[in-house]
């Protein structure tokens, strides 16, 4: 295991590619991460939280990189490489170190992937069987994903959903503005902006309907 000992710089790209050469490499989006992670038999996947020191960064934009020219970049006047896959073809970042003393994996993380669908409906059953605890669970983590996630029509429609629980939405992120957490805090706070502005809208189409009705 990693874990166990470092990364064995032997063994890179026996898994995957090796775009920018036998490295290792890090994202700095889990949902990057995600993509190399496979499920168990109980649908667990895993990742590395690893700490590393990136140095002098040589930030790549090419989309076809050459990979025995950034490794010799890097063991000259470069630490490291930035793959800009974001600006070369609209995907992620990567960044890629060729001595594996650079990189510590400080955690194993556990977890289970949760489709968009099951997301929304997660958040509409909760919300309607008035699940206080599974709302102060997935609330926050839905309010997050409505205000980061990459895809807008993904923030959207979360968004919306919460939106329309704000009966039950609304005092789980109210509870989270207590949090010691600040970006937790921070958050919920956009996330309390977002369900009033979705009522505010709720309420102006309403009042509209009301008035062409008389």
């Amino acid at each position: 295991y990693i874990t166990d000992g470092e990364f064995r710089m032997d063994l890179a790209g026996t898994h995957r590619g090796t775009l920018y050469g036998r490295a290792v490499y890090l994202a700095e989006c889990s949902s990057k991460a995600d993509e190399y992670s496979e499920a168990d038999e109980e649908g667990l996947c895993r990742m590395l939280l690893c700490r590393s020191t990136l140095g002098n960064v040589r930030v790549e934009r090419e989309k076809h990189p050459s990979a025995p020219e950034l490794e010799e970049q890097c063991r000259e006047q470069y630490n490291s490489v930035c793959g800009d896959r974001w600006a070369a073809v609209g995907t992620f970042r990567e960044f890629v170190l060729y001595e594996s003393s650079q990189v510590y994996p400080e955690y194993i993380v556990y977890y289970k992937r949760m489709s968009q669908a099951d997301l929304l409906q997660a958040i509409g059953t909760i919300s309607n069987e008035n699940d206080v605890d599974g709302v102060r669970k997935l609330v926050p983590t839905a309010a997050r994903l409505a205000q980061t996630h990459p895809d807008p029509q993904v923030r959207y429609r979360i968004s919306l959903l919460l939106g329309a629980h704000a009966a039950t939405v609304v005092p789980a992120l109210t509870e989270c503005l207590r949090d010691e957490t600040a970006l937790r805090r921070r958050t919920a706070a956009a996330a309390l902006g977002s369900v009033a502005d979705f009522c505010s809208l709720t309420c102006s189409s309403l009042t509209s309907t009301n008035e062409d009705a008389r």
